[in-house]
């Protein structure tokens, strides 16, 4: 049934008026209701809008539509701008804008996930009935990370492809690359050549098979070439039906020589036939030899065999294995054996006869262990000693009744017998605590030579001048032997004896305890006068000084020298240009 409306509607509408109204839950899509059965309150029914000063009465029924409010508005600026809620006004940006069929961006385009799906952007094709798209969709958010690729500026020509360019996320143009279709027959392998893929003629791939070598009506030698890794040798593994691997075929680590192996050219014609080589490495069918392969001859238990021919090996009684003591026996005398982790070599038991060994290089004996253990080599020279002591020639060698010390080919130390020195050093010898003579002897630990400087002194007053002074001494243990000359040209201004300071080392003890050591003037001249009666000193511990004394020129009853008393001006206070020489020595103890 059709239905046609009329335009305008009537004026006065009559109670039992039909009213078409939607209904989205039902196929039909309308409904029909009567203007009576509405809604109503009071007497009618009345319709409110917005803008109206007053109800709407439909035939003295007031229709009430509640909260209905429409509202103006003014779009805002720019023209052709995509409108947006801006804080409850109309928004407007140049950055989005829509214009006949453009839809405008400016910058960036989120396209955005909506939590389970990346965001999508489809590009429809020209046709509106059938449109067909092509999408580029965001990376999953597993492992997924954020980079950029970014168009190249160049216009692309024919032939060519966008590259990643990973050091600036920029895409490039390149040339296409030439053909990646595989060269030759079926099954060829394949390798590069130049830009291009080329067939291997001689390497084929066949099912589960790789063949190397042409074959054919002229076959062509084919070689499988495998290296090691610098570390691990190569190797081929076979495995069984079950991937079990049974058979490792390996070079043996650190071989220096090439090995080939030539296998027969036949089967091997049978059972029980196993695979010899010849020197060349010839392979060839033999049958296996009874007996489990090798018989023996000899029935000694725990013997070692030596070769006899291929299937024989003899037994030796005389060289036998104790695996149980770990030893190897020599005949019925000699063993060598590892025993608590020490190695011996030698005799089986203390009962038998004693002999020495012997060893020997390249024919000739060098060294005998003698029957009562002792090590004897042969004879040796300072310039290759029989005991060889790190890599110079250093260490210790022997000839008739002398023993030799050596280093760097040099006799340093020699002890010898009848000679005259049974023990010789032959250069200095330092004995760094000391040297003693006999079981109770004192230690000598020290020896000392050198100069010292006389140095005229007095206790009071003005010392002695002189114009040279000098002197030697010697330290043997505690002993200090001393010499010195001194050339005196004034006196001192007392007139007192001369005292003479700077020992080289300090005197023992007083003139109370007996210490004090005495010594001898034995020269005494002036300018004139030569005076050769010897005067008596000593040496004064606590002071460091020597004090000559004696008589006078002519008498023993002044000080001799510089005499106390003023017997001759001329004696004691020397003319000028001239000078007493006083020369002396003494011995005494250290402190």
């Amino acid at each position: 049934m059709a239905i046609i409306y009329t335009y305008p509607t009537k004026a006065t509408p009559a109670a039992d008026d039909l009213i078409l109204i939607s209904d989205s839950a039902d196929s039909n899509k309308t409904k029909q209701i009567k203007v009576s059965s509405l809604p109503s309150s009071g007497a009618g029914i009345t319709l409110t809008t917005t803008g109206t000063s007053g109800p709407a009465e439909l035939n003295g029924t007031v229709l009430n539509i509640p909260n209905y409010t429409t509202t103006g508005g003014t779009p805002s600026i720019p023209l052709n701008s995509v409108q947006f809620n801006d804080n409850s006004a109309f928004g407007g940006s140049a950055n989005l804008t829509f214009a006949t069929d453009t839809l405008r961006v400016t910058h960036t385009l989120d396209v955005r996930g909506d939590g389970a799906n990346a965001g999508k952007l489809k590009l429809y094709c020209e046709n509106t009935s059938t449109p067909h798209a092509v999408t580029i969709e965001g990376p999953a958010h597993l492992n997924a990370t954020a980079y950029t690729l970014k168009l190249p500026s160049a216009a692309p020509t024919s032939n060519k492809v966008l590259e990643y360019e990973n050091s600036t996320n920029n895409l490039r143009w390149i040339n296409t690359p030439a053909s990646t279709a595989p060269q030759g027959d079926d099954g060829q392998y394949q390798y590069k050549n130049g830009s291009s893929f080329s067939g291997a003629d001689n390497l084929r791939f066949d099912a589960d098979k790789i063949h190397i070598g042409k074959g054919g009506v002229t076959p062509t030698r084919g070689q499988l070439v495998m290296y090691g890794d610098g570390t691990n040798a190569s190797d081929i593994q076979l495995y069984n039906s079950n991937n079990n691997r049974y058979l490792i075929l390996a070079q043996q680590a650190g071989a220096t020589q090439d090995l080939t192996l030539t296998f027969p050219g036949q089967a091997s014609g049978g059972n029980n036939k196993i695979l010899e080589s010849d020197s060349s490495g010839q392979l060839s069918w033999i049958d296996t030899p009874s007996g489990g392969g090798v018989s023996f001859s000899g029935s000694t238990a725990n013997g070692i065999a030596t070769y006899s021919n291929s299937t024989t090996a003899n037994v030796s009684s005389n060289l036998t294995i104790d695996n149980t003591n770990k030893k190897l026996n020599i005949g019925s005398r000699y063993s060598v054996q590892d025993s608590s982790n020490v190695f011996k070599i030698g005799s089986l038991s203390l009962t038998q006869d004693q002999e020495s060994i012997e060893f020997h290089i390249n024919g000739s004996r060098k060294v005998i262990i003698n029957e009562e253990g002792r090590l004897v080599a042969s004879v040796g020279s300072a310039a290759n000693p029989n005991l060889k002591l790190g890599a110079a020639n250093d260490g210790i060698y022997g000839t008739t009744n002398t023993v030799q010390l050596i280093t760097n080919g040099t006799s340093k130390i020699s002890i010898s017998d009848g000679n005259t020195a049974d023990i010789q050093m032959n250069d200095l010898v330092e004995f760094g605590y000391g040297l003693r003579f006999g079981a109770t002897g004192e230690t000598l630990s020290s020896y000392e030579e050198g100069t010292w400087t006389p140095a005229p002194w007095v206790y009071a007053g003005t010392a002695p001048t002189v114009v040279s002074a000098n002197g030697t001494y010697t330290i043997i243990g505690d002993i200090c032997h001393i010499t010195f000359q001194i050339v005196v040209t004034g006196s001192s201004g007392g007139n007192a004896a001369m005292i003479l300071d700077g020992l080289p080392a300090v005197a023992q003890g007083d003139a109370t305890s007996g210490e004090q050591s005495a010594g001898q003037l034995f020269v005494n001249t002036d300018s004139n006068t030569y005076d050769g009666i010897p005067s008596m000193f000593y040496v004064s511990g606590d002071k460091l000084t020597m004090v000559v004394q004696g008589g006078s020129k002519n008498s023993l009853t002044a000080p001799y020298g510089l005499k106390a008393q003023d017997y001759i001006a001329n004696w004691y206070r020397p003319s000028a240009g001239s000078g007493i020489t006083l020369k002396g020595s003494a011995t005494y103890k250290l402190l």
